[in-house]
């Protein structure tokens, strides 16, 4: 897997993990935003999933070992840094908030209800690339056409997959599964798998591509409410990420497959900045322990809360990251089909 070619992508977890902590700061008056940023995350997932570089990714998913593997990555990934931190943000606190509810995913507060939308999609991944590996080599369908596939499977989990088909309780209500969100990315992952959109080399291309990521970025910007009620006062209120969460999300894989075959693109230079990158790859952490210290940034502007924030939950996760993440790195790397 090319990992250099693509740090873009971590340089859009970064401009993702910002639109979240933003919002929830109400700074740069994105407030709102982090639905559209959350979006963004369910639809890396889903296209990272199909590896959109790889010819075969779905062999890794065709044996009892790849499955296992594939588990076993994401468990390291996802699971002990946010045990840590809510175990601690629950002593500290002296939270009544059910602890076995939260470590099992039943019943997630706040921001957290995003990883219950996570773990869910990552149980049934292996299911879902199975079927697609069948229709792929025993029914021979193109790359193309199981993206258009994927496209419509959106729209229709997005129509049908309501709160009462899983049992997802966050903030004490029964959440709708994102679902059609984590399928529209893997279908973006199929369309550049099919090569109908080869990379981006001649001059014209990759300025077109640049636009495109530009006004892209700005639509994640200048969609919050605060802009939007410039325009029609009723807006006011509007959090276009959570009122239409398919075309964000539909946005958000048009960027995804725009950066990656745009690489030398300019905008693909500037998230791939290393700075940028390094935040995007402590994203994750970031998401999880800002929201806990925002009560506790009682600064008189939201831009200077948001600054003290990001700080702060930066610095942790780079502590995160040094002294766990790393071994927890070397940990997974350590199973077995991984060494074949």
């Amino acid at each position: 897997m090319k990992t250099e070619r693509y740090k873009q992508l971590d340089g859009l977890r970064a401009f993702a993990t910002c639109l979240v902590v933003a919002s929830h700061t109400h700074a740069f008056k994105l407030t709102g935003q982090g639905g559209l940023a959350v979006a963004f995350f369910f639809v890396l997932s889903g296209y990272l999933l199909v590896l959109p570089w790889q010819k075969d990714g779905e062999e890794r998913f065709c044996s009892l070992s790849g499955i296992l593997y594939f588990y076993w990555k994401r468990i390291l990934r996802l699971i002990p840094v946010y045990y840590v931190v809510y175990l601690a943000v629950h002593w500290l606190t002296n939270s009544p908030e059910s602890i076995i509810e939260h470590l099992l995913f039943i019943n997630c507060s706040g921001h957290l209800w995003f990883l219950q939308q996570e773990v869910l999609f990552y149980i049934l991944a292996p299911v879902l690339m199975l079927i697609l590996a069948f229709l792929k080599k025993r029914v021979k369908l193109p790359n193309l056409l199981l993206a258009i596939l994927l496209f419509v499977a959106a729209q229709f989990a997005q129509k049908y997959l309501g709160a009462n088909v899983f049992y997802l309780m966050g903030n004490g209500k029964r959440q709708n599964f994102r679902f059609g969100i984590f399928l529209m990315g893997m279908a973006f992952g199929y369309v550049q798998k099919s090569g109908l959109l080869s990379s981006i080399k001649s001059l014209p291309g990759k300025i077109t591509a640049d636009v495109a990521s530009i006004a892209l970025l700005a639509c994640s910007l200048f969609s919050s409410a605060y802009f939007l009620a410039k325009f029609n006062p009723n807006l006011s209120e509007y959090y276009v990420g959570w009122n239409h969460p398919l075309w964000c999300a539909f946005g958000s894989g048009s960027l995804l497959l725009i950066l990656t075959l745009n690489n030398q693109g300019y905008i693909s230079k500037l998230f791939r900045l290393p700075f940028i990158v390094y935040i995007g790859q402590m994203s994750y952490v970031i998401y999880l322990v800002h929201f806990f210290m925002i009560p506790y940034a009682t600064f008189p502007s939201p831009k200077r809360t948001f600054c003290a924030v990001f700080a702060a939950s930066l610095g942790l996760a780079a502590v995160w990251n040094e002294w766990f993440e790393k071994p927890l790195q070397k940990l997974a790397s350590c199973w077995p089909a991984h060494k074949k």
